[in-house]
């Protein structure tokens, strides 16, 4: 009775040096069934090419034959047409030295002699699925190789290209503050020196007014150049234990010096308990609550206090920087990180800066993969927080 194709398990090729009784075109036993084509030949080219006309998936060779091909000749059977090919040895009798023999040559397996397909199908179908599973695997672990391996050079092109950008970025911006610093003191001394002979002529004439219009000018450009050098201090963070404390006194203290007015300073109210150590850059946070606190001073009325509060939460430990300004719109407050991003687009706006600052906020504070949460009303104030985690203990 004929075996449709589709229920044949698999096909086996068995090869011997002599002719010997006819085998059955299929073998089964219950449900496995398995085409067999039987061949005589002691040449390994000629077996070479009934490999390849035939594409077995089982080779059966009599061991004696297997010696006589040699380790190598086994292995160009295995890696053949059909790669890679289960090769069975057959020995009669089965004793440990064939079985030391049938492994040193490359077999998968060896049965004894005579071979009785029947009595062999059950072990032949294990090997068989067990070959065919480890054949997936290789195959599947070649693709993977090589789709790592492509997205290996593509990281490293990427990686080129970044380390390319983050050096041309570097350079621009610590190029920037270089070249804009001594004449920006150049220009400022000049302009104090103007400011007394002025004011000495007249207190209400067009140069006098020239002269407010450029020390605008002087203060905008100095805080562009310090921004500036935020940025450049933010492009390479190091992230470490450290005290919120120490921060703090930073950030007063460069606001000190960046605010004409020292009393406006004094606006700031710094609210905190005892706090632990928490994990971020010690200077890239000091710059992130100046900032938060400039803005905070720049938008609020100079009768009104600025609070900074820093407490303790399950998350970490939770900074908050508030004031009871001017606020601003819920669509404004995605908008506000955005790279020269202005509230007030006037032609004469009432604030200073040129809206690099909270741009500058976003980006240590991405760097240090902390998110920002902004509470705003118009007329009411806003509130811009975020959260370190603590310092794990030593």
């Amino acid at each position: 009775m004929a075996v449709k194709s589709q229920e044949v398990e698999g096909r086996v090729l068995f090869v011997a040096e002599r002719d010997q009784r006819r085998a059955k075109d299929t073998v089964s036993v219950g449900q496995i069934v398995y085409s067999v084509r039987r061949a005589h030949t002691s040449d390994l080219a000629q077996l070479q090419q009934l490999l390849k006309s035939e594409r077995p998936d089982v080779l059966i060779l009599e061991l004696s034959l297997a010696e006589a091909f040699g380790a190598q000749g086994c292995a160009q059977l295995k890696q053949g047409a059909h790669a890679p090919l289960l090769v069975i040895a057959l020995a009669a009798p089965r004793t440990p030295e064939s079985e030391q023999l049938a492994l040193a040559l490359g077999a998968d397996d060896l049965l004894d002699l005579p071979w009785r397909p029947e009595e062999s199908l059950l072990r032949l179908r294990t090997l068989l699925r067990l070959h065919r599973q480890t054949k997936a695997l290789r195959q599947e672990n070649q693709q993977l190789r090589q789709a790592l391996s492509e997205q290996e050079l593509r990281l490293k092109v990427a990686l080129t290209s970044s380390q390319e950008y983050s050096v041309l970025r570097d350079s621009i911006v610590h190029n920037a503050v270089h070249e804009m610093s001594t004449p920006l003191l150049q220009v400022k001394s000049s302009i104090s020196m103007l400011d007394g002979a002025v004011r000495a002529l007249s207190e209400d004439n067009n140069l006098a007014t020239m002269l407010d219009f450029a020390k605008q000018a002087l203060t905008r450009l100095e805080n562009v150049l310090e921004n500036f050098r935020h940025l450049a201090r933010s492009l390479d963070l190091k992230i470490e234990p450290m005290y919120l404390e120490d921060s703090i006194n930073l950030a007063l203290r460069a606001l000190s010096r960046r605010w004409a007015s020292a009393h406006k300073v004094h606006r700031v109210q710094v609210v905190h308990e005892a706090l632990p150590a928490v994990l971020g850059d010690k200077h890239a946070v000091a710059q992130v609550l100046q900032q938060l606190i400039d803005n905070a001073l720049k938008f609020s009325d100079e009768t009104q206090p600025v609070e900074l509060i820093a407490r303790r939460n399950s998350d970490g430990v939770r900074i908050s920087v508030r004031d009871r300004g001017v606020g601003m719109e819920a669509d404004q407050i995605e908008r506000i990180f955005r790279e020269f991003y202005q509230s007030d687009i006037s032609a004469r706006r009432r604030f200073e800066g040129v809206g690099i600052g909270l741009a500058i906020v976003k980006l240590i504070l991405d760097r240090l993969g902390v998110q920002i949460q902004v509470e705003s009303q118009v007329n009411v104030g806003s509130t811009f927080s975020f959260t370190l985690k603590v310092a794990p203990l030593s």
